[in-house]
């Protein structure tokens, strides 16, 4: 099992609220789902093939990315090849954190791949725009789809035990849906280059025989790059591995096997220590969704930055717990010298009683914060309710801090 972090949270790198997208409708799903939706009757019977054929349409983006270079004997060797989801008419994503590397390798070239109903391989070639080194998400521009796919838009944040499905392609080319459901909304780990925000599904049998790409250089131990979705078809995230290792462009060749053998072949490895059988980590829609929009302008995605962390303090003094502050409280740990926590006003020790009209505030709320500001909150401002002790005094104060960008 997975835990959640404990201990200050670094808003450091970290306010834009929650925006809700919808997902888009589409075609008619194929393929083994263990259970469906809901009963086939009336209006019920109705709303499940309606949530199948938006899974069908979702299953539609799922191509496979790959990255060959020469060999000896007019040869090539496929240096990576993992799922990647097409997320507009030319843009397509994949969570390939070593995808840079093997790109730098001689002749090295990047193809999106994908089979018809027919069974035909058709192949486009592809180049990489831009990663993000934290997430490991990389955006590649390929050729226009001949059918054009709007962009693949964020659905609402699920709640916990709610259903979730695994999306992905066959080697046929039919989709294959696997049920499962969200364990947490969230979970804050650190998978080797810093910490990100991600949710945590458990689903049977994800690692099944519906993989259309040959091994992931990657990851070996989790369905990476596969689409997440809601019941209903809307995009929930990406999966992701546990550690996407050290970040370096000029690391060593990845091995790799000699053309089409390696194609239509995985070889799954056990769970990563402190994973159960079937659990998933998914870097979410809304995540993606803002990366990739800077990402495919080849920009680095701006993060916004507090200047301050905050520590979870079990029985605050009475005086700051009927000024509305909450138990356990959240007591200002650190605030960076110059940053903009500490240009709004914010001190050490300051007890925080709201984040904008959220109040009382406990430790979930500041780590969903701390997500916010660093996922599109920069340049915006917020209002923050703190408790200041000093002199004897307990004053509560309400600060307006711009959120910086770094």
């Amino acid at each position: 099992m997975i835990p959640w972090r404990s201990g200050a949270v670094p808003l450091i790198g970290w306010m834009v609220f929650p925006v809700f997208w919808t997902c888009q409708p589409g075609l008619q799903a194929r393929g083994p789902l263990a259970e469906p939706p809901g009963p086939a009757e009336g209006s019920a019977g109705e709303s499940a093939a309606a949530a199948l054929a938006a899974l069908g349409a979702q299953a539609e983006r799922i191509v496979l990315l790959e990255v060959a270079a020469p060999a000896e004997g007019g040869k090539e060797r496929v240096l990576l090849s993992l799922p990647a989801v097409v997320l507009g008419p030319r843009t397509v994503a994949a969570i390939a954190p070593r995808l840079a590397v093997h790109l730098d390798v001689r002749g090295a070239e990047a193809r999106i791949s994908k089979k018809d109903q027919g069974g035909t391989l058709r192949r486009k070639s592809a180049s990489l725009v831009r990663a993000d080194h934290r997430t490991g998400l990389a955006i590649l521009q390929t050729q226009e789809s001949r059918r054009v796919r709007p962009d693949l838009a964020p659905a609402p944040c699920p709640q916990k035990d709610s259903v979730v499905i695994l999306v992905e392609q066959g080697p046929d080319g039919r989709p294959f849906l696997r049920r499962g459901h969200l364990r947490q909304p969230r979970v804050y780990l650190d998978q080797g280059r810093g910490q990100n925000p991600l949710l945590l599904a458990e689903i049977p049998e994800a690692l099944g025989p519906g993989r259309s790409f040959a091994r992931m250089d990657d990851d070996l131990s989790s369905p990476c790059g596969a689409l997440i979705c809601d019941a209903s078809g809307g995009f929930l995230g990406l999966a992701v591995p546990p550690d996407l290792g050290p970040f370096d462009r000029g690391g060593k060749e990845a091995p790799a096997g000699d053309g089409a053998e390696a194609v239509d072949r995985f070889e799954a490895a056990a769970p990563a220590p402190g994973r159960r059988p079937g659990e998933i980590l998914v870097l979410p829609a809304e995540v993606v969704h803002y990366l990739a929009e800077n990402l495919s302008r080849d920009k680095a995605p701006a993060r916004g930055y507090l200047g301050a962390s905050l520590r979870e303090v079990p029985r605050p003094p009475e005086e700051v717990l009927k000024l509305g502050a909450s138990n356990p409280g959240i007591r200002v740990d650190r605030v960076v010298p110059g940053g903009p926590a500490e240009k709004g006003g914010l001190k050490a020790g300051d007890w925080l009683v709201a984040i904008a009209e959220k109040r009382p505030v406990t430790y979930p709320d500041v780590l969903r914060f701390s997500e916010l500001v660093e996922y599109g909150g920069q340049g915006r401002p917020v209002d923050l309710a703190v408790v200041r002790v000093g002199n004897g005094r307990h004053e509560l104060l309400t600060l307006k801090i711009q959120i910086g960008a770094r």
